[in-house]
């Protein structure tokens, strides 16, 4: 697994952005201060380093070279102008992202500089075999149901983000629960086992990973 490197001295950013990246298959490991990386970069072989524009103790343009040698950055502002931008290539930095973001966003950002995180996982997105055995071999059925379904996650996807975020866990199970059944008749199965591992366990990472295959699921419909 990748090592990632996060460097962010504002609490709640780093932990938004700790508890996404996490999501991903990566060591990650973070720290507050441009002095925080020659101690970290002796330990760990990073292949990204995702850092805010301005730390407590200097600014990104500034500190450029404090940066480990040859790895590339994803660098992270509230107020990415035109002009940053520019300044940001002028140092060798070509890639940047403005927050506050999605989590959808930085995980994008991120396979953006290392495409092979993305590789397709193991488990198939779909299993049209199971499907069509559910429904005794009826593909105009099964094509009617994946409509349906997509309508299904257009409306869950907010839902079930709104009840993680105001603390409604009943309601987040609930509609995992249904949401398992459509899963397991049509043969979504990386869905089924991101639904799964979220109605299991309630954590921020684990609900980054089942929006990343929800989306991933939708668009192969």
């Amino acid at each position: 697994m990748q090592h990632l490197l996060l460097l962010e001295d504002d609490l709640i950013s780093r932990e938004f952005m700790a508890e996404a990246l996490c999501a991903l298959p990566v060591h990650l490991q973070s720290g507050s201060h441009f002095q925080d990386v020659r101690e970290l970069a002796a330990h760990h072989a990073f292949a990204l380093v995702i850092c805010d524009m301005n730390l407590a103790d200097g600014n990104l343009l500034e500190n450029y070279q404090q940066l480990p040698k040859g790895v590339p950055v994803l660098a992270i502002s509230a107020e990415l102008t035109a002009e940053t931008k520019i300044a940001l290539k002028t140092v060798g930095i070509e890639h940047a992202l403005a927050k506050p973001m999605r989590v959808s966003q930085l995980h994008e950002a991120v396979f953006a500089l290392l495409p092979e995180l993305k590789s397709k996982p193991e488990q198939a997105l779909w299993d049209d075999e199971k499907a069509q055995r559910a429904l005794g071999q009826n593909p105009a059925a099964l094509a009617h149901l994946k409509l349906m379904f997509a309508a299904e996650l257009d409306a869950l996807h907010p839902q079930i983000e709104q009840a993680f975020h105001s603390g409604q866990q009943q309601i987040i199970h609930q509609q995992l629960h249904k949401l398992k059944a459509s899963c397991g008749f049509l043969g979504a199965e990386r869905l089924l086992q991101a639904s799964e591992l979220l109605d299991k366990n309630l954590s921020a990472a684990n609900l980054a990973q089942f929006i990343l295959v929800l989306r991933e699921t939708h668009a192969a419909i």
